[in-house]
């Protein structure tokens, strides 16, 4: 007899593997799970007499988990059938571990193509979408989070009543002979998103007055968080996290120089070995001491970004140094040295040297053809070389040509333009960032129509506990509260911050911060001084 879904779509093409079927939880021998945890979790209801899945208003996915048999049977290729409720193509984007390391996030979350038939309906109907994946990652230990093989990112609500994957490709291709575009990127309002990117600020005071930062035109007080606070708002995070985020390490900086606070190795060592919280630690490098260095990777920390920036002598000039003892000669060294501490220690921090790539830029200029970028490749390999014969470490091959002109590193994104040098070491060359239009150009036409993710992404919490939504609004002009006065779900959750959520989903940007930042150069309107 056939099934409900089979009379309204049509029967599944091809043998399926494996299938998740609601209200049945249990199919293909438990070869497909769909994972209830994590930022993960989901409601079922009921849509048109069926039930349906959805994700809980906190979670943002549907992580779905193969068996080990299933991944033998599937090899690369897979088809995965969705059959949701909707007008017209689906709502969520699909994402798969791939072996295309060239996609973002190293393939991990790569987005497949949706196919459906293109017919679309003034009322939500049940719908069947199709992805066709050529390239599935499925023979080493790689998986999303929870052990996941692919998910379904939610931006506006969806429910699916089923989902089948196979190894074959279906007959049928003409009847889902649509490619769909990719679903928006925006974030529906009436949702609870978990928190991505958490700053925790822990000093706006810099001893580096650089060119392509606003440090220099900065009004707001300076000042440390005291050590107190700071764990404080760790105790608060760690206990609200699997359903509140981050979802990535936190960042302790905003401005400012972390460095600088006398109990930085404190702060990082409370976070990650009494709240198990990992921490990203930017700095400019000019504090660096083994004695630092060696602390922080006691403590462990997760990531550490050396915001090199300026690899000669002429470009360092823009960093405006107030101790002028200090020589680039001096600061290359301080770099030097906390890479080979990293190895000599065995530490397990992951380093970022982030060179600046001016490219196309009009204004500020520090490494802006490729044949410069090249030449300081090959320079960092040279000194990676070196650290290898020191400690004995297996040589990494490198390609000297591809190297030397055949990369073009400027011409690509952090995604793409990472290198490796040494173990846990890369170098990445990272785009001059105009801080929403502040750094690049005298004059901006401010834009009021348009629409920015931060809102739904990132919590920005300044040294003296006011948070904003931004971490390109280096005043705190956008203050959502205070975390002495509320919690920070009291702030992620209120009013204050829905409204500016609804604004940004209805395209319209409120505040002058959010339109200067959309905003385009155009010299004879609105003058704003750097």
């Amino acid at each position: 007899m056939a099934t409900l879904i089979e009379r309204v779509l049509g029967r599944p093409a091809g043998p399926q593997l494996a299938e998740f079927v609601l209200p049945s939880v249990a199919s293909g021998g438990g070869a497909l799970e769909l994972v209830n945890e994590g930022d993960g979790r989901y409601d079922i209801v009921d849509k048109a007499g069926r039930s349906a899945v959805t994700p809980e208003a906190w979670s943002q996915y549907l992580y779905f988990r193969l068996s080990d048999a299933l991944k033998r049977k599937l090899g690369q290729r897979a088809v995965i059938e969705v059959d949701y409720f909707g007008r017209e193509f689906a709502t969520f984007r699909l994402q798969y571990v791939s072996t295309d390391e060239g996609a973002p996030y190293g393939g991990l979350y790569k987005e497949a193509e949706q196919r459906w038939d293109g017919v679309s309906t003034e009322e939500p109907t049940w719908k069947r979408a199709r992805f066709v994946i050529q390239d599935f990652d499925l023979d080493r230990a790689r998986t999303q989070n929870v052990g996941a093989s692919f998910r379904m990112e939610i931006r506006q609500d969806f429910h699916i009543g089923r989902v089948a994957i196979g190894s074959e490709l279906p007959k049928d291709v003409t009847g889902f002979t649509e490619l769909a575009p990719l679903p928006s990127i925006r974030k529906s309002p009436e949702r609870v998103y978990p928190i991505w990117w958490l700053f925790v600020e822990i000093t706006n005071l810099c001893n580096f007055h650089c060119t392509f930062c606003p440090d220099e035109i900065m009004e707001r007080k300076r000042g440390l968080m005291d050590f107190e606070d700071a764990c404080k708002i760790f105790d608060q995070v760690a206990r609200e996290k699997d359903r509140l985020g981050p979802l990535h390490p936190i960042k302790l900086h905003q401005m400012g120089e972390p460095s600088i606070h006398p109990r930085l190795v404190d702060i990082v060592r409370y976070a990650e070995q009494e709240k198990g919280l990992p921490i990203e630690l930017n700095t400019n490098c000019s504090l660096l001491t083994p004695e630092l260095v060696d602390g922080l990777y006691d403590a462990g920390l997760t990531n550490y970004i050396l915001s090199y920036q300026t690899p000669d002598a002429e470009s360092f000039e823009t960093r405006k140094v107030k101790n002028k003892k200090l020589t680039f000669e001096i600061y290359l060294e301080k770099v030097r040295m906390a890479v080979e501490r990293k190895i000599a220690t065995g530490a397990s921090t992951k380093l970022e040297i982030d060179i600046m790539n001016t490219l196309g830029s009009a204004g500020i200029q520090i490494v802006g053809a490729n044949s410069q970028a090249d030449r300081v490749m090959l320079d960092w390999i040279s000194f990676a070389r070196k650290i290898e014969r020191k400690y004995g470490l297996e040589p990494k091959k490198h390609d000297l040509n591809f190297v030397d002109g055949g990369f073009r590193f400027l011409e690509h994104d952090a995604d793409t333009g990472r290198y490796e040098i040494l173990p846990g070491v890369d170098i990445l060359w990272k785009e001059l960032h105009t801080w929403g239009n502040i750094i690049q150009g005298e004059s901006i036409k401010q834009k009021v129509d348009g629409y920015c993710p931060a809102p739904n992404e990132q919590f920005v919490i300044l040294w003296d506990g006011t948070v904003t939504v931004c971490c390109t609004d280096y005043e705190g002009t956008l203050a959502m509260g205070n975390v002495h006065e509320q919690s920070i779900e009291e702030i992620w959750t209120g009013p204050k911050w829905r409204r500016l959520r609804e604004t940004m989903w209805e395209g319209v940007l409120e505040s002058k911060t959010c339109r200067v930042c959309k905003g385009v150069e155009e010299p004879e309107l609105v003058q704003i001084q750097v």
